[in-house]
């Protein structure tokens, strides 16, 4: 299985340029290369915080850590 593929086509289906626009008008959102050699996404990052997606790719990356912290909003 081509794990970079996979994320590929995912970003390529559910990019929305305009929601990731609106969103970042009102959230910091950060992507780094962790430790692991893998992108990590952060949003609103304060001290003691997690990443809220880890992957292959950095748009990927983006997607679900968007997902994930509007599915978890604090």
């Amino acid at each position: 299985m081509n794990y970079i593929e996979e994320e590929n086509k995912y970003v390529l289906n559910n990019f929305n340029l305009i929601d990731i626009l609106d969103f970042t008008k009102n959230n910091r959102v950060e992507i780094i290369i962790g430790t692991d050699h893998l992108y990590q996404c952060f949003i609103n990052y304060k001290k003691g915080d997690g990443c809220y997606a880890t992957s292959l790719t950095p748009l990927y990356a983006l997607l679900i850590g968007i997902k994930q912290y509007n599915k978890n909003k604090p």
